[in-house]
């Protein structure tokens, strides 16, 4: 396999084409049902279809994100029944959706939170590695993970051992140190949620 086989590029457009031929349906529809039918059936059909398997789109290039991201704002358009010309960021924020890049986090985050707290086996636990002290510092209690060295020019920084220790050590010590899964999850989309607005 070589390099350019895990760029996503073919996933990523599978996935459009399937949720624009969707969203068409829908808008067809719209005219003919309830907001709240009309909001259940674009998460369903359009919004799990792009959700599922999102942690693969961790470290794709910003043009493959930026293909989701039109998706999601024409389904939250959609939703909120506005000209397609009108920015999808507030409807976002109305919404209490987090845009594409902050749910490949959420998605990334919520599985190492996982690991670290040895509720889910498999291959990945091996991959995630706390962070390793020589010496007593400050920051040993700050639960944060080593990031293995890689080769900048070859596909490396996607690999989950990379890039999610990366994001992990950017989260708040309140964060990293919260045991309990389900406030963890609301105190992260939260925090992603403030960072979408700024």
């Amino acid at each position: 396999m070589v390099a350019s086989d895990l760029s996503m590029a073919k996933q990523v457009s599978s996935v459009c084409q399937a949720c624009i031929i969707t969203v068409r349906c829908l808008r067809r529809l719209a005219p003919l049902i309830s907001r709240a039918t009309l909001h259940s059936a674009v998460l369903a059909t359009v919004i799990s279809r792009m959700d599922y398997g999102n942690a693969l789109y961790a470290g794709i290039a910003s043009q493959l994100l930026h293909r989701l991201q039109t998706i999601q704002n024409d389904a939250v358009r959609l939703i909120c029944q506005v000209l397609r010309y009108l920015r999808a960021t507030p409807l976002l924020q109305e919404l209490h959706w987090l845009p594409m890049a902050q749910r490949v986090i959420f998605k990334v985050m919520c599985l190492v939170h996982k690991l670290k707290h040895n509720t889910v086996s498999g291959p990945l636990a091996k991959r995630s590695v706390p962070y390793l002290l020589t010496r007593s510092l400050r920051s040993a209690d700050a639960d944060r993970m080593t990031t293995p060295w890689f080769h900048k020019s070859t596909m490396g920084a996607r690999a989950f051992s990379v890039w999610a220790p990366k994001y992990w050590n950017t989260l708040l010590p309140a964060l990293r140190n919260e045991v309990n899964f389900p406030k963890f999850r609301k105190l992260l989309k939260t925090h992603l949620f403030s960072l979408s607005l700024a």
